[in-house]
């Protein structure tokens, strides 16, 4: 591992464009979600000699994973993609990942190349060769060839010796794995938004904040994508400036193990009748929060939930600017309805009325 520390970096800027870095951002929060949903613990490394890196959750961690994530606007991935040299470009896309293999030995374990379309017969040959567990060379010795020959071209300019390229080399052509991605380069972030709210109802965690969370699993893959580096660096010291770990996902287990939606609905019940509010009156009101929380776990319905979202930020802000008056509810509501106007404006939604509103007021109010 200490090679992988000590190393400089190829990059130091983050992704090269806008498109590309977003897509690049929702492939590693997806990539972190399937672990959660497997409750596999995980340490990743955001634009660390690679896209990303993966490596133990473990002070021990003696290897690191790389991840390449690299996107088409129309096409397929072809051979000549992965393996052409770019113009102005130190290397090829699978140049770049034999380099992981040579410049850092037995520290790197796997390489994942990740594209947003399908590859050509040739690659998917090679992968089902060596997903199989079978070696390439014994199974298709002119692909075995015709790969090795095209990368030695590459590398004869890096003066690297050919007792040597044959090493690294056959470990590179067994060890190097090559997927296409779930999620499309358009509409990415909505279909992401589904998947990570489709873990929230298997995993039967029912939370107004999910939208929140889903923000801040986003936002800190981006935070530690643009963190700038320096090597050497300890293990430590990378953990904290580039690594998220599987503990970012106890959040979510802190929410699932708090009160329930019906402690909740009890407790606003409770409230209700203290307030001297009406049975017919409360019951409605709890209707109509059983229904949002329905439809706030609905991805397909994004406007709502994206409203419904700004409106709970609105309430929250209000509540904790005026905590002194936080037991006058004339007060409170007068102040979230004049809020309201100076942030959203009059806004609409067929699903959402007045007594909506107000249930998700007072489930805000009692909840926080």
């Amino acid at each position: 591992m200490k090679n992988i520390l000590d190393k400089p970096l190829r990059e130091k800027a983050g992704s090269d464009s806008y498109n590309r870095y977003e897509y690049q951002v929702g492939w590693t929060v997806h990539h972190m979600l399937k672990k959660y949903e497997k409750q596999q613990e995980f340490i990743i490394f955001c634009e660390f000699h690679d896209d990303m890196a993966e490596s133990k959750n473990s002070p021990t961690a003696d290897y690191m994973e790389f991840y390449q994530i690299k996107t088409k606007s129309k096409g397929n991935f072809t051979f000549r993609n992965l393996f052409d040299k770019p113009p102005k470009k130190t290397h090829s896309f699978m140049g770049y990942i034999f380099y992981n293999f040579q410049n850092f030995d037995k520290s790197c374990n796997k390489c994942y190349f990740i594209g947003n379309k399908p590859f050509d017969t040739e690659i998917m040959t090679w992968q089902s060769i060596i997903q199989d567990e079978k070696i390439l060379l014994d199974k298709d010795p002119d692909l075995y060839y015709k790969i090795k020959n095209i990368l030695q071209a590459e590398y004869t300019v890096d003066g690297l010796v050919e007792k040597d390229f044959d090493i690294y080399f056959n470990i590179f052509i067994q060890n190097t794995f090559i997927y296409t991605s779930e999620l499309p380069l358009e509409e990415h972030s909505t279909q992401l938004k589904g998947i990570f709210f489709d873990a929230l109802k298997f995993r039967s965690i029912q939370l107004d904040s999910a939208h929140l969370i889903f923000d801040t699993l986003l936002n800190e893959v981006r935070k530690k994508t643009k963190s700038i580096i320096d090597t050497p660096i300890s293990f430590e010291q990378l953990k904290e400036k580039k690594g998220i770990s599987s503990k970012i996902f106890n959040q979510l287990e802190n929410f699932k193990n708090d009160s329930t939606k019906q402690d909740i609905k009890n407790e606003i019940s409770s409230y209700l009748e203290s307030e001297g509010y009406k049975k017919p009156k409360i019951k409605l009101l709890l209707r109509e929060l059983n229904d949002h929380y329905e439809k706030n776990l609905d991805i397909s319905n994004n406007y709502y939930v994206d409203l419904i979202y700004k409106y709970k930020m609105i309430c929250l802000i209000v509540i904790n600017d005026n905590t002194d008056q936080i037991e006058d509810l004339a007060f409170l509501v007068k102040a979230i309805k004049e809020a309201i106007k100076r942030f959203l404006g009059e806004f609409s939604h067929p699903y959402i009325n007045a007594n909506k509103l107000e249930a998700i007021f007072y489930e805000t109010l009692l909840s926080e």
